[in-house]
């Protein structure tokens, strides 16, 4: 709906940075204590939405809209004009549709009356705009089950919530609630308030120590003839934040960096981020990389003078096809006879996996600007007893340079995704006490109903004989139908080992290369910014195939940032 500081343009960006939140923190509940159109909540999914607003007239017009009550056709200025003048005639609903649907942008009696105008030489007609898109919101069924209520924000007190705060807008025109807006109490609240909560704020600016999750510049309009520039901004609050985002952003240093899952991860927990340095050998993949990055990257002038090139984080998870059974499945025989072993990472091999060794010299070439923490990612038959030897000697090497190592193979089910994925996570902390796997904040993993696609296109259907009669088969040659959740994300989709959606009837499909980034923790924005620069080869786009099998949970990677560098795990809650 048409309302004043909507934020109707940016849903399709901040709904995905809200939603992982969500993910992350396996929180049920959803507050918005300035939820205004609704522009937002409708298109978040959790187990309870709380909507709520000072303005009861708000409030009664989308309980109306709820229980299908219906819209008037027009309201010409007679009509405004008197119901502006004694609210208390008429039914609350009644005054939120003439206040709000026939107030210019939704200023509620405060922006004119909006009848047939015309914006930049085109004709309009407000009030039914305004209806109709209020309408249309009604029937894409995002407001169903909302419960809404009138409540100044003061009031609430949650816990163990994701609350998302649109206050009125800083600096500017004065009206409605804004006047009266106490903007000190409020930062203070949302303080108070991300102690035990996730809490988001939608402003263009903030004290100090909030940070910026996430920002981009709209057209805003306050009057008919009145549009202006502004940097639209989601700030979370860093007061918890431990020592490493006292400088400023967390500078990283991304190794075999795939498409950025940690990058990603950083980002939808609202740290601020600063690549030192991204490698990575696939073409394809830095041009994924730097299309979901592109708003991050540009060049900008800046001088040397005390520059920092100190990385926080190193995080490498060198090829893992010489290491993986699944890398060698199908061959006969693998180097010097053994079977379905790998090639291993033995150093001066010269094999992908070997390139690990790699990551040991750039950290010894660093000096004493070693990262303080060095995240090292790999399939799980690394530690298997064919490899154990030089997974042993990664951690010997890492011990001389001064860190203390632990280990665990995490499980993406574990934190929310419905994807059968085991890899081992090796974490090296520079001098200091050893990670704790064990408090990791855990998610229960979703609905693969969520991760799913309608209406997918028949060349997704399985047609190769190979791949439909395995299924049901066992062993190397097999197709699984995929269940509650899928097997491993692989580099390929049509072909064995392979993994199957049933359609009934005797048919199967594959998953979208949608599906697969779905399932391994990328938003939608995050996949179509790769998509938009990458080519189909056939029937499917297999570089995005390859890029998501390769890749890392993102959803993984948010809880390990969320202790190091917030402090949060499953003991203090998340806060």
């Amino acid at each position: 709906m048409v309302y004043m500081g909507s934020k109707a343009k940016i849903t399709d960006y901040i709904v995905p940075v809200i939603q992982s939140h969500i993910a992350v923190s396996g929180s049920r509940t959803y507050i918005e204590p300035f939820c205004g159109g609704c522009n937002v909540i409708d298109k978040i999914k959790a187990d309870n939405r709380i909507a709520a607003d000072k303005n009861e007239y708000l409030i009664a017009l989308f309980k109306h809209l709820q229980k299908g009550g219906k819209l008037p056709e027009a309201i010409p200025k007679d009509e405004y004009d008197r119901v502006r003048a004694d609210k208390e005639r008429f039914p609350a609903w009644y005054v939120g549709a003439v206040g709000f649907l026939a107030s210019f942008n939704g200023r509620f009696f405060d922006g004119g009356y909006a009848g047939i105008g015309y914006d930049r030489g085109r004709k309009r007609d407000y009030f039914r705009e305004n209806s109709s898109n209020i309408l249309k919101q009604m029937q894409r069924g995002g407001i169903a089950g909302i419960d809404f209520m009138v409540k100044d924000y003061r009031e609430f007190c949650p816990k163990g919530c994701v609350v998302y705060c649109d206050p009125p807008y800083d600096e500017t025109k004065e009206y409605g609630i804004a006047k009266a807006f106490n903007r000190l109490e409020f930062w203070q609240i949302m303080r108070d308030w991300s102690r035990c909560n996730t809490v988001l704020i939608s402003e263009q600016k903030a004290p100090e120590d909030f940070i910026t999750v996430w920002e981009k510049e709209i057209d805003r309009t306050m009057k008919a003839k009145e549009h202006f520039r502004v940097t639209e901004k989601l700030f979370v609050w860093g007061g918890v934040a431990v020592k490493m985002i006292k400088c400023g952003e967390i500078k990283i240093l991304e190794l075999f960096g795939g498409i950025g899952s940690p990058r990603c991860a950083l980002r939808n927990i609202g740290i601020p981020v600063k690549a030192i340095d991204y490698v990575e050998i696939d073409e394809k993949a830095v041009k994924s990389y730097n299309a979901m990055f592109e708003s991050e990257l540009p060049y900008t002038t800046q001088s040397v003078v005390g520059w920092n090139l100190k990385t926080d984080i190193l995080i490498h998870g060198s090829p893992c096809q010489d290491f993986s059974i699944a890398g060698h499945q199908g061959k006969a025989t693998a180097a010097g006879g053994r079977i379905n072993r790998g090639k291993g990472a033995d150093k001066g091999s010269g094999t992908r996996s070997s390139l690990m060794w790699e990551t040991i010299n750039i950290i010894k070439q660093m000096g004493e600007w070693k990262p303080r923490f060095v995240i090292w990612e790999n399939v799980k038959n690394v530690t298997s007893k064919h490899m154990i030897h030089n997974f042993n000697r990664y951690l010997s090497e890492m011990q001389r340079l001064g860190y203390i190592n632990s280990f665990q193979t995490l499980d993406a089910r574990e934190f929310g995704l419905p994807q059968a994925r085991e890899r081992v996570f090796t974490i090296s902390v520079l001098g200091g006490d050893p990670f704790n796997f064990d408090d990791l904040i855990k998610t229960p993993m979703r609905n693969i109903a969520e991760f799913l696609e309608n209406d997918v296109p028949e060349v997704y259907t399985v047609t190769q004989p190979s791949v439909y009669n395995a299924i049901g088969q066992k062993g190397i040659r097999r197709a699984t139908v995929i269940k509650d959740y899928a097997y491993t994300i692989t580099a390929r989709q049509d072909r064995t080992p392979a993994q199957v959606i049933d359609l009934g009837g005797g048919k199967y499909r594959y998953l979208t290369e949608r599906e697969c980034w779905r399932l391994q923790g990328y938003s939608d924005a995050d996949f179509e910014a790769a998509a938009a620069v990458q080519e189909k080869n056939g029937r499917y786009a297999m570089a995005l195939y390859k890029q998501a099998g390769n890749s890392i949970p993102v959803t993984i990677f948010e809880s390990i940032f969320r202790k190091i560098i917030l402090g949060q795990t499953n003991e203090s809650g998340g806060d």
